[in-house]
C-alpha cells in the first residue's frame, strides 16, 4: 500500500491533516473502542479506521453536516481516522453496500421492531446517526496480527452488533501469543 493512499483525518476539523485501518460505523467504532478498555492486555492494540469522504460533498459544505471530525472525537476517540480515497479496504470487505443486504424478514411488522430496537439500543449507547454522506456503503472490521498478517475478518450487517465473543477470542489468541 502506498502512502498516497490513504489521508490522515484531522479530529478537530473532519479534513486532511498514511497508515493501515479498518472501517467502521459510529455504533461498531464506539463499541469496538470500548472492547479494547475492558481488559489491559488490549491496550497495546491500535484502532485505525477509513473513511471514503470528507467535506465538501454533494451533500454537505462542511464538516459540521458531514460529521467526519463528530465520528472522530466521539465515535473513535482513541483511534485514527483516515481518507482512503481508493477504497482499498471497502473493496477487500467486498465492496458491500446496504442495498445489496438481504433482509433479516420480509415480514413489515418485524422490520418495523427491528429499526425500533437499533434504535432503542444506539440511544441507550448515546448514538446519534447522521444521514449525510454515502450512508448505504458497508464496512466492517480487519484485525491484524503483530507480524502484520490478517487474523479476523468481520464485514459489518446493517442494524447487527458486532460479534464481541468472537472478536475478544480473537485479540486473546493474539495476546496469548504474544507471551
Amino acid at each position: 500500500m502506498m502512502a498516497s493512499e490513504l489521508v490522515v483525518i484531522d479530529k478537530e476539523t473532519g479534513g486532511r491533516g498514511g497508515g493501515d485501518a479498518a472501517g467502521m460505523c459510529r455504533e461498531e467504532a464506539l463499541d469496538v473502542t470500548s472492547l479494547l478498555n475492558e481488559k489491559d492486555e488490549f491496550s497495546n492494540f491500535k484502532l485505525l479506521a477509513t473513511i471514503k469522504e470528507i467535506a465538501p460533498t454533494k451533500q454537505c459544505d462542511d464538516d459540521a453536516c458531514l460529521g467526519v471530525s463528530e465520528f472522530a472525537k466521539k465515535y473513535f476517540p482513541s483511534g485514527e481516522v483516515y481518507l482512503n480515497e481508493e477504497n482499498i479496504f471497502w473493496k477487500a470487505l467486498g465492496s458491500r453496500k446496504f442495498t445489496s443486504q438481504r433482509p433479516a424478514s420480509y415480514n413489515p411488522i418485524k422490520i418495523y421492531k427491528g429499526i425500533k430496537e437499533i434504535g432503542r439500543r444506539q440511544t441507550e449507547k448515546g448514538v446519534t446517526q447522521n444521514l449525510k454522506g454515502e450512508g448505504i456503503v458497508q464496512g466492517g472490521l480487519v484485525i491484524f496480527g503483530p507480524s502484520g498478517n490478517i487474523e479476523y475478518v468481520y464485514q459489518e450487517k446493517t442494524g447487527y452488533q458486532i460479534p464481541r465473543d468472537e472478536i475478544v477470542a480473537v485479540l486473546d489468541r493474539i495476546v496469548g501469543a504474544g507471551s
